[in-house]
């Protein structure tokens, strides 16, 4: 009765472990180092003759293009960035405050001149989810030169006047 239940385990085992074995031996080692380098903008990629080659490793030097007329310093880009990214995440905590204070702070962001941090903004007036923010919203849509944005700000108007699930009447069945 044993040796009927432990080959049969023993056989499934082994297949399983060959199956592995297989799998890990058929991946590609080299793939990583016969990827294209990531070119990153303002900047110049230059690969050795070892790049082109899969057997070797590759070589890729990295070298900055001069700032071009009206362009910010590599420095200053990191710096607005930064900025950006920290101004965005304060907007999604404001979104789940419920103060005014909080929406007050949304909105004057609406006419900010940085894009990605207008479009934060949106996101953060739908999300407070209070019809409050319509005027405002009307506001920086008529203020925007930007057709995109003051379509994302139309659609988050007609977002938030769509009635709440506390408003709608309950269908009565007869």
């Amino acid at each position: 009765m044993r040796t009927r239940f432990l080959l049969p385990l023993a056989v499934a085992g082994a297949f399983a472990s060959a199956v592995a074995i297989i799998l890990l031996h058929r991946s590609d080692p080299g793939a990583a180092r016969s990827s294209p380098p990531i070119e990153q903008p303002g900047s110049i990629v230059l690969a050795s003759p070892a790049a082109t080659e899969p057997t070797g490793p590759a070589t890729y030097v990295a070298m900055p293009s001069p700032p071009q007329a009206g362009q910010q310093p590599p420095e200053e880009l990191t710096n607005h960035q930064a900025y950006v990214e920290r101004r965005v995440a304060e907007l999604q905590d404001l979104a789940t405050e419920n103060d005014g204070a909080s929406l007050t702070a949304i909105l004057s962001e609406l006419t900010n001149r940085d894009r990605d941090i207008r479009a934060a903004a949106i996101e953060a007036a739908v999300q407070f989810g209070s019809r409050d923010a319509i005027p405002g919203l009307t506001e920086a849509a008529a203020q925007l030169d930007d057709p995109v944005q003051r379509s994302e700000i139309n659609k988050a108007i007609a977002f938030l006047k769509l009635p709440s699930v506390s408003e709608v009447p309950l269908a009565r069945k007869r």
